[in-house]
Parts: C-alpha cells; sequence; structure tokens
C-alpha cells in the first residue's frame, strides 16, 4: 500500500478487451499519484485480455487479476467492491483511461471523507459516434460544490446527474454501510447504482475537472443496437428504481426525484416504439409493463398524497403513456384499465382547459396567431380535433421559414403581418422559442405572447395519435 493517508483501489471489469485493456491499465499505473491496489475482472473473456492481463501482474504488485466465467459488469463490480482493500474504490472500463492526474487531485478533496466525489469525462477515440452536446460536463462551472447527494440530486437534476458509475470515487464503507450494490445479468447496471448513491449520500462533493477518459467506439455497451433483449434488462432497471422509490418516504420524492421517474417511463415507451416499428415486439413481457406501468401511477398517487392533483402538469406523462398501452390492446390489468378510466376523464378537462386558456376554437372575435406549423402544431390541432372538431376560424399561422406556404388549409403568414391578432401561441418544442419570443415581443410590445415551451415542461401531445382514444 502507499503511504497517504487515504487509500484508493481501482476496479476494473473486463470482456474481450484485448485492443484497449494495455493503455487502460496503463493510465491506472502511471498515476501522479498512484492507486493502492488494482483489481482487474476478467468476466470470461474469449480472446486475449487475461494473457495481457498476466503480463502485467507478473511486472507490477499492486494489480490482482481475478478471472471467472462471464456473468456482466455488474457483478464484477461488486466482486471489485468486496474483495477491495481500500478505504476508497473507484471503477474503470477497459476501454476507457484516467488522466494522469486523477488520483493526485482527487486524494486533495477526500481529507474530510465525503462519501462520494463526482467528476466529469472528456471523450476521445471514433468521434463520429459521439452523441450531441457535452453530456459529460455537468454543470458548465469552475466552482467546486459540497452538499448531500440529495440536494445535490435536486438542485442540478438532470444535467448534474450522471448514472455512470466511473465518474466518481466511492468511500467503500459507504457503500456496503447502505447496501449499495449494483444489480447484476442486466445492462443499465449504472442506474440504479448512481441514483441509490445521490439518494443516500450525507456528503458528496463535485470537482467540476475533466478527470476520465470515455472512448466512443463501435459495438461498445453503450453504441451497439438496441434490442429487445436490451428493452427487457431497460424494463429491468425500471422496475428496479420505481420500487426503490415506492420506498422512500414521501417527503424524500422531490420534483428532481418525480422527473427522473418520469424520464424512465417516457424510456420504455420510446423504446417500445422504436421496437415495434423494426417488427422486434413479439415475445416482449407485456406483464413488465403492465406492473411498470401500475408503479408509475402509485408514485404519481404518492407524490400528491393529501393534495389536490387536479391541474397537475405531472400527470401528463401518466396519461400519456397509459394512452399508448392501453389504446393498442396491450394491457390486460384491471387496475391499469381503471386508472386509464380515470386519467381519460381527468386529461378531457384538463386539455379542454388548456385550450381555452389559448382562445383557440373561441367564438368572440378574438384573433389567435400560432407560430410554428411544425409537428407540434400540427400534434396539437390533431388533439383539439379529437375533443372538440374542428376550431372555429378565430387561428392564423405565422412561420419566418414557411411564409407563403399553406398550413392546413391556411396561407402562412410572416412576422411583419400580425396586427390584427390579440394573442400570439409560440408553438416551438426548443429552446429557440426564446428568441422568437423576444423578436415577437419587440415587434408587437401590447399584443399577449404565450410560449408553450416556456410554460409547460413536459409537451402535452407527444403521442398524439394515442390520446383520447375510447378503450
Amino acid at each position: 500500500m502507499c503511504n497517504g493517508s487515504v487509500t484508493i483501489t481501482c476496479i476494473i471489469p473486463a470482456y474481450n478487451s484485448e485492443q484497449w485493456i494495455g493503455e487502460c491499465l496503463d493510465s491506472a499505473l502511471e498515476q501522479t499519484s498512484g492507486f493502492d491496489e488494482i483489481i482487474v475482472i476478467n468476466d470470461g473473456s474469449t480472446d486475449h485480455t487475461e494473457s495481457i492481463c498476466k503480463i502485467y501482474c507478473s511486472n507490477e504488485n499492486k494489480i490482482r487479476l481475478i478471472s471467472h466465467e462471464n456473468k456482466r459488469q455488474g457483478a464484477c463490480r461488486n466482486e471489485g467492491i468486496k474483495l477491495a482493500n481500500s478505504e476508497y474504490i473507484m471503477f474503470l472500463d477497459s476501454d476507457d483511461a484516467f488522466v494522469p492526474e486523477t488520483v493526485e487531485k482527487l486524494r486533495t478533496l477526500l481529507h474530510d471523507r465525503p462519501d462520494c466525489v463526482y467528476f466529469d469525462a472528456k471523450v476521445f477515440g471514433d468521434m463520429n459516434l459521439k452523441s450531441s452536446g457535452d453530456i459529460y460536463d455537468r454543470l458548465n462551472t469552475d466552482t467546486i460544490i459540497s452538499s448531500t447527494g440529495k440536494q445535490f440530486f435536486d438542485d442540478y437534476y438532470p444535467k448534474g446527474f450522471l448514472a455512470s458509475a466511473p465518474l466518481a470515487i466511492y468511500k467503500r464503507d459507504f457503500l456496503q454501510t447502505k447496501g449499495i450494490l449494483f444489480p447484476e445479468k442486466i445492462f443499465y447496471e449504472d442506474n440504479l447504482f448512481a441514483f441509490q448513491c445521490a439518494m443516500k449520500a450525507n456528503e458528496i462533493i463535485y470537482f467540476p475537472q475533466r478527470l476520465y477518459r470515455r472512448r466512443y467506439r463501435k459495438d461498445s455497451t453503450m453504441t451497439s443496437a438496441f434490442d429487445t433483449n436490451r428493452y427487457c434488462d431497460y424494463l429491468e432497471c425500471a422496475s428496479l428504481i420505481y420500487k426503490y422509490v415506492l420506498s422512500m418516504k414521501r417527503d424524500c420524492i422531490s420534483k428532481a426525484v418525480l422527473d427522473y421517474v418520469i424520464s424512465w417511463a417516457y424510456g420504455f415507451v420510446e423504446r417500445f416504439m422504436q421496437l415495434k416499428s423494426e417488427g422486434k415486439i413479439a415475445g416482449l413481457d407485456y406483464k413488465k409493463i403492465e406492473d411498470l406501468i401500475l408503479g408509475f401511477d402509485r408514485i404519481i398517487l404518492q407524490y400528491y398524497e393529501g393534495g389536490d392533483d387536479s391541474s397537475a402538469i405531472e400527470k401528463i406523462p401518466e396519461f400519456q403513456i397509459s394512452s399508448v398501452y392501453i389504446s393498442q390492446g396491450l394491457i390486460n390489468n384491471s387496475s391499469v384499465k381503471k386508472r386509464y378510466q380515470d386519467l381519460l376523464a381527468w386529461g378531457k378537462e384538463y386539455y379542454r382547459g388548456f385550450f381555452n386558456k389559448l382562445g383557440i376554437g373561441v367564438t368572440d372575435g378574438e384573433q389567435i396567431a400560432i407560430y410554428g406549423t411544425g409537428k407540434h402544431t400540427k400534434a396539437m390541432l390533431d388533439v383539439y380535433e379529437k375533443l372538440n372538431g374542428r376550431p372555429a376560424n378565430n387561428v392564423v399561422f405565422v412561420d419566418s421559414f414557411q411564409a407563403g406556404n399553406c398550413f392546413r388549409g391556411e396561407e402562412i403568414r410572416n412576422t411583419g403581418n400580425l396586427e390584427d391578432v390579440s394573442k400570439i401561441v409560440i408553438s416551438v418544442r426548443s429552446k429557440d422559442s426564446y428568441e422568437i419570443y423576444d423578436n415577437l415581443k419587440r415587434q408587437y410590445p401590447m399584443i399577449k405572447i404565450i410560449n408553450l415551451f416556456d410554460l409547460y415542461q413536459y409537451n402535452l401531445f407527444r403521442y398524439d395519435e394515442y390520446l383520447f382514444n375510447e378503450m
């Protein structure tokens, strides 16, 4: 062991990583302040990963190599937690790397023994596979933040929460005392682990430096094609998260926690729709989907326990998600169907109230301009017609890029021709709506302007083709 006051173990699960394991181990061994031990768990590799690791072990006594049949990454990490001898542990994926100063910088933050220290990552490799945006820079700040894990989650979700176990260092006693382990034998195992750490940590530190190097490559866990098996794992992970949230005290289920739950609910619908479009839904466990919808319903009801939820915007995702499955005849659970009938009645009242506030269909002579002629506006008016029939002729359409074309039988205006309207509704689901709002307000300071993206966190017209369909 090193002579430093804080000992740190690096845990590296490895499966068929012969191309990258050398670079990975070098980054762990060449730290400016070294790890006290490095545990490599060879997860049943069928290439030369094990033999490469043995060479490293023969030259470096701080490396321990464990080999067993394939159990997936969650089980490997759990084994590493159990075997580690250090006060703190870190995880390193076998195709990734640390920057050389990672351990040295983290040691300076551990003198008060926080439960976790979060940090950021930089990406390298095949940048054609990189998703848009810088997802590994949590907050775009230079300020070190210290708080409880729950407070940090509540303050900075979603951008501040990265469900990636390697982007933190953990006190081993914290994980063991709180019973925090990875789900085994499924993908997405980081999600429950990271969420429980956030909910249970008495002290976390966010250190806004990029200490981890994330490799983008073809056929990795992150970039490989989504299929039915992955969907089943996704459902299992969502189920575990919902079960955990339902075990929390009501006053711990914050708006941020509820938004996290909702993101998973939208996720399992989006992935279902993807598989359906590819003709891959045969053999899916619809009982698991029913159970998830029931769990989602219970969390929503628990969130509003003892209060008035008649105007609760958080019920929108619940209504939308139930609508998708119910309208396709995939749900047989009587409780889910009963809840859907309640949501359907609530939804009709809520959406009609929404349209009344906008003034769409009002026959008092008020002229309404809807800015935007894309999918959101089409979906919004399709839902309106389901509920109320075709709107009265008090709506005009505006779009800077489509002026002169037709939308729903009406010529689209430009923004310089709106003197006859009394209200402008911006129907654009992106941050561009803020610039549109500012420009219109300068042009028409006396006209009321409503930005739907600013007022409504959720897209009310998501899955519009499934909304308000009777069973």
